[in-house]
């Protein structure tokens, strides 16, 4: 289940579920899928298995619909994307066992185990020392200077 950004259409938050034979979502703390909106019920939709086929029924006052239609129930067949009510947020179900990667996916990494870096300090000044030593550099600093004494003396 991933929710959409409404502007691009991208996942911007995603739940997975597995073995379960039905998912609620809602505004409710005890729904599998809680979203905090105005628009979106306590408990707004039911997605369950009957029958071996996943189930799409609306439940909230403000309806679900899938390509701009309200719905009063219908059946996933791979992938259906849907918005809670007409204002509310948009959502994707997808019954695909891997992992599609998309893109801007949230970036979780463990700072420990991270390889450190360092600078080669001797490599840095030689570096610096060679770049300084330069006639362009050289006449650089001495724009620099006197610009600084221009701006002194205005």
């Amino acid at each position: 289940m991933q929710l959409l950004d409404p502007t691009v259409g991208s996942p911007i938050k995603s739940w997975r579920f597995k073995g379960l034979p039905k998912i609620t979502i809602g505004r409710a703390d005890d729904c599998s899928v809680e979203i905090l909106d105005s628009h979106v019920s306590r408990l707004h939709v039911l997605l369950a298995v009957r029958d071996g086929q996943w189930m799409l029924n609306p439940l909230g006052r403000n309806g679900v619909l899938v390509d701009g239609q309200l719905i009063s129930e219908m059946p996933v067949k791979r992938e259906i994307t849907f918005r809670l009510g007409p204002l509310g947020p948009s959502l994707r179900f997808n019954l695909a066992v891997e992992a599609k990667k998309e893109f801007m996916q949230t970036l979780c990494f463990d700072p420990d185990t991270m390889p450190f870096f360092q600078l080669d300090q001797s490599k840095l000044q030689s570096e610096v020392s060679e770049i300084a030593s330069e006639d362009f550099f050289q006449t650089l600093q001495k724009k620099a200077k006197d610009l600084r004494r221009q701006r002194k003396d205005a």
